[in-house]
Parts: structure tokens; C-alpha cells; sequence
């Protein structure tokens, strides 16, 4: 699939085409339309529509091997533009190819979280999902991708993201009259489970300082965009922190399938936080800039009245998900941004974000902070 959108940010910055869709599924932009026709019992019928509108795309940077040595000194240098849009997505430079130690083939189960979609856009949607181990959960969301191209589409290989994206707004809004649910692997412990990245050696040199060849075990060892490391990064606001805390300076691991998603939030105590698409399918990003939390805030309390009486601090919970266009409808603006696999999203201080996937993927993730975050909220 083209893409066909262009770059507002100069030489340095500019959307990345792809073609994958996950589960093998491949778009052809030459054979996109306005309006799908989708399969229902004994025809077809035009999707009804979505209401997603046009989001402006968040800025995509991509860093040269120089620029690239140092993960803390570069995001500071791009956070003047990206901070604006809340999030920003970060290729790395070519010949980068993170040797992902995921250990697919374990039997070690994992429990994943019920989302209800239907329910998520009133803070209901959670419950227990099933037990896992990642080829398991693998052959499960693979099928039920299958299942969705196949009994949605006639021809999947005209499907595109958008179809993919007002698919899941209109589920989310309850708009389709489908009732669809999906399990999502998220908050794994990297102590418990893997972290994607090689960990350091005890004879490997301190962090900052290692003279590794791009690309070579050590260099993945102990650069600064292993997700183990970047906490603890030379200029890291973080990283008089000592012991591990999930989440914080110790990454979480999340598998996920199409439609999973992760609900809006922001990082605690104004961190920022890096995703990092380890193999799969793209993850669709939305993003609030944090100098529009506040009325992030409002809008949520104005949408959800009835639900933040029951539950004060929904937020929180991390449940609920609103469509963009509830949020721009109300002068509050979003941004959006396609992470495929390989590839980093980054969100700022005080940003709300939010997403889901377009099938089968591992990601993992951290809180970081540049040195002025905690005094500036940027």
C-alpha cells in the first residue's frame, strides 16, 4: 500500500510507505475506494461509515548512524517539533536489525486481558482473558484475522489500513451492531518473560561508551535504543534510580492481535515513554500533545459524567477509549501515526495516547526523561 501523504517537516522527516497489513494480508492502494463493499449474509452491503475523518499525521524522523549513537541526546533534539503532536514515530538507520530474544518457541503461558469493544468507550471493557504461550496466542490471532478479512471483504487484497482503522472506530463506537472481543498480552514482565533486546555483560563497557561496530553483538548489547538500557542512559533524568521497577526503567512486553488496543493514558509523574515494534504487524497511534491534557481532561469529563461518579478515577484504569473525532469535534487535537515493525514511537510528557493493532505483534516499552522534563513538562 502507497502512502500518500507528504511531509510538512523538511529533510529528515517524512512518512514511510508499507505494505503490511499482518497475517500476510497486502494492500493495494490502486484498488482503494471511498466506500468498501463488505460481505453479510447472502451479499454485500456498503460498510456503514466511521465517522474517523481526516487525522493530521505526527512527525517521522529518521536519525543518521551519527545521530543515532545517542537515544537521549538525539530525542532531545527533535522534542522542540514532535513535542507539539504529543507522540512521533522514529525510524532507525539502515541496517538496523535488533536480533529479538523473545523466545517464541517457550511453553511458558502468559494471561491476557478480555477487551469487550463495545464496552470500551465506557470504561467497561476489561476482563480476564485466556492463558497463553506466544505461538499459541500467535495461531489464535492469526485465525481470528483471518476470519475477520475473510467474512468482512470479498477481495483481501484490495483491504487497506483505513478499512482496518473505520473497522475499529466503528466497532469501538458500536456502530457496526457487531459484538466483537479480543485478548490482549500487555504489561508483561521482561524479568518474568524476555525482553526483545540482548542484556549487558558484567565485562561489557559502562553505558555511553562502548565502541562496538553498528550492528554487532555488543552494539545491541549496548546502545542506547535496547529498551534495557535507555533509562539508565548517560543524560537520562531517570537513571539515579537505581532498582528495577516494571514499567518504569524496566521494560513491559506486550503481544498483541488485530483490534487489541491500548487504551488513552499518560505516563506518570510527566515521564516520557519509547514503544519499540519488535516483529508483526503495525500498531496505529493516536496522540494528544501534553500542553492539551487539561482539556483532554475536560472532554473525558464531559463524555463520561455517569462513569467517573461510579468510578472517580477511571483514568486510571486505563479502559476507556474515545474516537478522535469526539476529542477534535471538541477543539481538542489528535494525531496519528502507523509504527510498523523495526521501527519506535516515542510519547512526551503529559501526552495522552492511544492505539491498537492491525494483527499479530511484540512490542515492548519504557519510561525515559530528558533532562528538563521534570521542571518543564516537555
Amino acid at each position: 500500500m502507497a502512502d500518500l501523504s507528504s511531509s510538512k517537516f523538511g529533510k529528515g522527516v517524512e512518512e514511510l510507505s508499507s505494505s503490511s497489513l499482518g497475517d500476510g494480508t497486502r494492500a493495494n492502494a490502486m484498488h482503494e475506494s471511498e466506500t468498501k463493499r463488505r460481505r453479510v449474509s447472502g451479499g454485500t452491503q456498503e460498510a456503514p461509515p466511521s465517522g474517523l475523518g481526516e487525522i493530521e499525521e505526527a512527525p517521522v524522523f529518521y536519525p543518521t548512524a551519527e545521530e543515532f549513537k545517542d537515544p537521549i541526546k538525539y530525542i532531545s533534539s527533535i522534542k522542540a517539533t514532535a513535542v507539539h503532536f504529543g507522540i512521533c514515530r522514529i525510524v532507525p538507520p539502515e541496517g538496523w536489525q535488533n536480533p529479538t530474544q523473545v523466545d517464541y518457541e517457550s511453553k511458558k503461558k502468559f494471561a491476557t486481558k478480555l477487551q469487550r469493544m463495545s464496552l470500551m468507550q465506557d470504561g467497561r471493557a476489561m476482563g480476564d482473558g485466556h492463558f497463553y504461550d506466544v505461538r499459541q496466542y500467535e495461531e489464535m490471532a492469526n485465525e481470528f484475522h483471518r476470519k475477520w478479512i475473510e467474512d468482512h471483504y470479498e477481495d483481501p487484497s484490495t483491504v487497506t489500513f483505513r478499512d482496518i482503522e473505520e473497522d475499529y472506530w466503528r466497532l469501538i463506537k458500536k456502530s457496526s451492531q457487531e459484538s466483537v472481543q479480543v485478548e490482549y498480552g500487555n504489561d508483561l514482565s521482561t524479568h518474568e518473560y524476555w525482553s526483545g533486546f540482548l542484556q549487558r555483560l558484567p565485562t561489557d563497557p559502562p553505558l555511553g561508551s562502548t565502541r562496538a561496530p553498528f550492528g554487532s553483538e555488543e552494539y545491541y548489547r549496548c546502545n542506547g535504543w535496547n529498551l534495557n538500557n535507555i533509562s539508565s542512559w548517560p543524560g537520562s533524568a531517570i537513571r539515579c534510580i537505581t532498582h528495577s521497577i516494571d514499567g518504569i526503567n524496566k521494560p513491559w512486553l506486550y503481544l498483541g492481535m488485530l483490534f487489541s488496543s491500548f487504551c488513552w493514558h499518560r505516563e506518570d509523574i510527566y515521564l516520557a515513554s519509547i514503544n519499540y515494534n519488535h516483529s508483526g504487524a503495525a500498531k496505529q497511534w493516536y496522540g494528544v500533545p501534553g500542553s492539551k491534557a487539561k482539556d483532554f481532561v475536560s472532554v473525558m469529563g464531559q463524555l463520561m459524567t455517569q462513569r467517573m461518579k461510579e468510578v472517580p478515577d477511571l483514568e486510571h484504569h486505563i479502559t476507556t477509549q474515545m474516537a478522535p473525532e469526539a476529542l477534535l469535534k471538541r477543539q481538542v487535537p489528535v494525531y496519528k501515526t502507523r509504527q510498523e515493525a523495526g521501527q519506535f514511537v516515542v510519547t512526551f510528557p503529559e501526552a495522552y495516547h492511544c492505539g491498537f493493532s492491525y494483527g499479530f505483534n511484540c512490542g515492548e516499552a519504557v519510561n525515559f526523561a530528558t533532562s528538563g522534563s521534570f521542571s518543564s513538562g516537555a
